[in-house]
């Protein structure tokens, strides 16, 4: 239990009291705090501020953790032992809340994703328990004393000159191996040479898209079953319209909307972590000519990434998402309103990075709007370069704000 749920909301009293109870020792993933002193009358103001940053951007360089203030460790012979003594809570919670907010926002460079909540029902009031993702864009480091702390046990440690390098080389080999993975795929899937997938109705003929959706733990680790979980569990929310006989396959789990002979769309849940999802465009002739609808093709990206980011708050993977669009067999195809037809026959569409998971997929219906409205502005790179390929200065689904015409 040291790893606690990253879903803040989640964490009660009870998971703390959990806690103490079962004696869980600090770890990789938990640190104890009695209290940071924020206070603007303490003279060490500024030492405190450091203290926790320090602890903050440690876990951000490694896997990331919680710190839950409140909770006072255990001590032997006057050293602290790491294990929790007891869950008491501190009385001034909402001003130290906002100090904490406060302080984390500010002073490490650059800066970290964080998390922040009030936990309710101790005996001097409420624990604070601070969620610090990992992050794709470590190494950080604290501001006014230069340092690069990292997580290591129970223990923060200062990074040498190695281990920057290190960390460094490997935060850019993420993304060199996500676009050499994703160039590999969609060449085989243009030359028809993947096994295990349906053949598209009109392969070769008819435009077609794919979508590839990837998360840390598709970049970071190459392998997972959670993401197949899911897909069994929530066949529902994967599979495309008209979708029929989901099935396992050596690569992941498959979810068509037909046969392998003969399918318009399917969702692949890729036991590398990666989500590919690929469709025949309907083709809307006018006077003989082969034309698409640009807001139709917006709006089937957006319904695609919102729906494999639910998925992905599911079941907790983390930051960076990337979500690439190529669209295949386009040469000659015109855009409605377009002075000009594609002249390619593929189109990679620009590649996007999500730092965070939009909130709003945790919310209502009027929340869904919200994560839409996110998705479509991240995206915009991407649709208004589609629109260039036809002679257009952008996408027209855009108002003068910049919102998404979700129509």
């Amino acid at each position: 239990m040291s790893k606690l749920p990253s879903k803040i909301a989640s964490i009660s009293s009870v998971t703390i009291q959990n806690l103490v109870e079962q004696r869980v020792r600090e770890s990789r993933h938990l640190d104890y705090k009695g209290k940071y002193h924020l206070s603007s009358r303490n003279p060490r103001i500024e030492d405190e501020r450091s203290e926790l940053r320090k602890d903050a951007a440690a876990f951000a360089n490694a896997d990331g953790g919680h710190i839950i203030v409140g909770v006072e460790e255990e001590e032997l012979a006057g050293k602290r032992t790491g294990y929790p003594a007891q869950a008491r809570g501190i009385s001034d919670a909402e001003d130290a809340r906002r100090a904490i907010a406060g302080a984390l926002a500010a002073g490490i460079d650059p800066p970290i994703r964080f998390e922040i909540a009030s936990v309710p029902g101790f005996a001097d009031g409420d624990c604070i328990v601070i969620h610090i993702p990992p992050s794709q864009r470590r190494p950080h480091r604290v501001e006014n004393t230069r340092r690069i702390p990292v997580r290591r046990g129970e223990e923060n440690t200062e990074m040498d000159m190695d281990q920057i390098r290190e960390m460094i080389l490997l935060s850019d080999g993420l993304w060199t191996r996500a676009e050499q993975w994703l160039d590999a795929r969609v060449a085989a899937l243009t030359k028809q040479r993947l096994v295990g997938v349906p053949v598209l109705r009109g392969a070769g003929l008819s435009p077609t898209i794919t979508i590839h959706i990837g998360s840390r733990e598709a970049l970071e680790r190459g392998r997972t079953d959670k993401l197949i979980d899911d897909a069994v569990r929530h066949a529902g929310d994967w599979i495309p319209p008209g979708g029929a006989n989901p099935t396992h396959t050596f690569d992941g789990y498959l979810l068509p909307n037909g046969t392998y002979e003969e399918s318009t769309a399917y969702v692949l849940a890729l036991r590398s972590g990666w989500v590919e999802f690929a469709a025949s465009l309907n083709l809307q002739r006018s006077f003989d000519d082969r034309m698409l609808g640009q807001q139709a093709i917006e709006k089937l990206v957006i319904d695609r990434v919102c729906a494999t980011f639910s998925s992905f708050h599911r079941i907790d993977f983390t930051p960076p998402f990337m979500v690439a669009v190529t669209l295949l067999n386009t040469s000659g195809v015109g855009l409605y309103n377009a002075p000009r037809r594609i002249d390619r026959s593929e189109l990679a569409l620009e590649r996007v990075a999500f730092d965070e998971l939009p909130r709003a997929v945790e919310g209502d219906h009027e929340g869904g709007k919200q994560v839409r409205q996110s998705v479509a502005r991240a995206l915009r790179p991407a649709f208004d370069q589609l629109s260039h390929a036809a002679g257009l200065n952008g996408s027209g689904s855009f108002d003068a704000t910049g919102k998404w015409n979700d129509r």
